[in-house]
């Protein structure tokens, strides 16, 4: 009776046992699983040993261009590249300063140049249309000159016809200039007997006038003559107006 009794005890005592081993072996298979997970949180925190040899032909490369002796150092400039001196460099600097400046001036001189062209056509149709101006004023004034020669023709005609005591009464009265015009064109044996009628004065007056029309001409060819021999030209003067009143 008293071996049937510890059977149980035993088999509880088993169970137990077997229970512990079981919790020993749980906790064995735990504990790797902190250890994987530490490692990374270990290389992240660890500092970078730029001076270790770098695993990769991409390290190598990183770690000299940061480490290497030009890292500080800019690229090279033209200048250097051509091998200019800085004396060089300067003559070049001004003589392109230089160039734009007279470029610059070529552009100015362009314009004026533009300017002065426009300018002298404008000046050349100016003239062009003084000219036919001139033209037309000279048509104007020989057709009025015609014109007072026709009329003073017909005064003449009618003077020459009437008798030289009423001619010579008229003539009296005349005013100098218009009466030595008359007496110009008349013929000289009917001017002769219009003057004989004539109040004396007057007559002398006409005489006078008519005198200095004579020498008009003269002096006009001597004075034609004395510009031809300095060099100045000279136009169809008219001859200098008959003596006033």
């Amino acid at each position: 009776m008293q071996g049937m009794r510890l059977l149980p005890a035993v088999a509880i005592a088993l169970a137990a046992i077997g229970g512990l081993k079981a919790v020993a072996l749980a906790q064995d298979a735990a504990q790797p699983a902190p250890a994987a997970d530490a490692a990374p949180a270990a290389d992240a925190a660890a500092p970078i040993d730029l001076t270790a040899p770098a695993a990769t032909a991409e390290g190598a490369a990183l770690t000299t261009a940061a480490t290497g002796p030009n890292a500080n150092q800019c690229a090279p400039s033209f200048a250097d590249q051509a091998g200019l001196t800085q004396d060089e460099v300067r003559v070049l600097t001004a003589l392109g300063e230089r160039r734009r400046s007279l470029e610059g001036r070529e552009g100015e001189l362009d314009t004026r140049e533009q300017l002065i062209l426009a300018a002298e056509e404008r000046l050349a149709a100016r003239i062009a249309e003084l000219q036919t101006a001139r033209t037309n004023l000279e048509g104007v004034l020989d057709r009025f000159d015609e014109e007072q020669d026709r009329r003073m023709a017909a005064l003449v005609n009618v003077y020459s016809a009437m008798k030289a005591r009423d001619a010579a009464a008229i003539f009296n009265g005349l005013e100098r200039t218009l009466l030595a015009d008359v007496a110009e064109g008349m013929r000289e044996r009917t001017l002769a007997a219009i003057m004989a009628e004539m109040n004396p004065e007057r007559a002398r007056q006409l005489t006078a006038d008519l005198a200095e029309r004579l020498r008009a001409p003269a002096a006009v060819e001597d004075a034609r003559a004395t510009a031809a021999a300095a060099g100045v030209p000279t136009g169809g003067a008219s001859p200098p107006p008959a003596a006033g009143r």
